[in-house]
């Protein structure tokens, strides 16, 4: 089955369906350095005919994909920076969409700098709602 890997961090969803014989067709990740770790891991580059300095939407190709492309149409994956500046016709038709939960709350509970409850209500908002009180 072809899947979404959204709020993607370094791609550990990623990693496990793959290795259970899904293919991964995009990534959403704003953070500029858990994008590059992820393009590294898994031999990602930005189309060199795309456009993905400019919006938030771009493609992304494998070595293999990216030697074999001329630009007219781009077999390599969809690739968005910002969740919150898509429009539902930008998101590629997917049957799993994965999403990954922000490990930097449960980070800094762990190191004991900032309490969960905290954490939780100082969730980025407009993404998730608020928990009840």
């Amino acid at each position: 089955m072809e899947f979404l890997d959204l709020f993607s961090g370094i791609g550990g969803f990623r990693r496990g369906l793959e290795r259970s014989g899904h293919r991964c067709i995009g990534h959403v990740e704003i953070d500029k350095y858990a994008n590059i770790s992820y393009m590294a891991m898994y031999g990602l580059s930005y189309c060199k005919y795309g456009k993905c300095r400019e919006g938030n939407c771009c493609r992304i190709c494998s070595k293999e994909v990216s030697e074999h492309c001329d630009g007219s149409k781009c077999t390599g994956e969809w690739f968005a920076k910002d969740i919150k500046q898509l429009t539902a016709g930008e998101i590629p038709r997917a049957e799993i969409w994965t999403f990954g939960f922000p490990c930097d709350l449960y980070l800094l509970e762990y190191k004991g700098t900032v309490s969960r409850a905290n954490n939780l209500n100082n969730f980025p908002k407009g993404i998730f709602n608020k928990p009840n009180s």
